[in-house]
């Protein structure tokens, strides 16, 4: 008999629970003049990433981040990059450093 999966909502308390996210935090204020990021708090990091892919969020903390890293990864595209193409160049590097 197969066993079924519920898919559980993701809650507050789990995304606190994530290492991941103060490692990023802290290394976004590390490079924050470097990639000229964004100056964001954990709290908003963590909002952030419990309403991506929500309709009715806007936020958009998660994408205008990527945009940023991915210029200073990719500086010949540096002005290309937005956020209605970001996952183009992100694939386009995952790629090319795959190689």
């Amino acid at each position: 008999m197969p066993v079924l999966f519920r898919r559980r909502v993701l809650q507050m308390d789990d995304i606190q629970s994530w290492w991941e996210v103060p490692s990023i935090a802290h290394f976004c204020s590390l490079f924050r003049a470097a990639f000229n990021l964004l100056d964001f708090d954990i709290e908003e990091l963590e909002e952030a990433l419990l309403t991506d892919g929500a309709e009715d969020s806007g936020s958009s903390l998660l994408q205008e981040l990527m945009v940023r890293l991915l210029a200073g990864c990719v500086p010949s595209a540096q002005g290309c990059i937005s956020i209605f193409n970001y996952q183009m160049f992100l694939r386009r590097l995952f790629r090319q450093k795959c190689q």
